[in-house]
């Protein structure tokens, strides 16, 4: 609505400097969750095999995150790596 908006109101900056960028960020979010689920559909762990019974190394493979923690950590991580002054 707001790209419709601002060709209605002849709005060029609302348009180039709102709409575009929004759009691409949402695209890209988008994209990268997508090639998450892929991800996590494509690989197949076997991983009661690869791992002893029991071991510390087998608990936390187990509890991998899910995707919208993924998501949800990119931009949380992020601004406490900047805090910190590690980027």
């Amino acid at each position: 609505m707001k790209g419709l908006n601002s060709i209605h109101f002849k709005s060029k900056v609302d348009f180039f400097f709102e709409f575009i960028p929004q759009i691409l960020l949402l695209l890209a979010l988008f994209g990268w969750m997508d090639l998450l689920i892929i991800a996590k559909w494509a690989e197949h762990k076997d991983i009661e095999t690869n791992y002893a019974k029991g071991s510390p190394e087998l608990e936390e493979i187990r509890k991998s995150p899910a995707i919208i923690t993924t998501m949800i950590d990119m931009f949380l991580r992020f601004a406490s790596n900047e805090k910190e002054g590690v980027v």
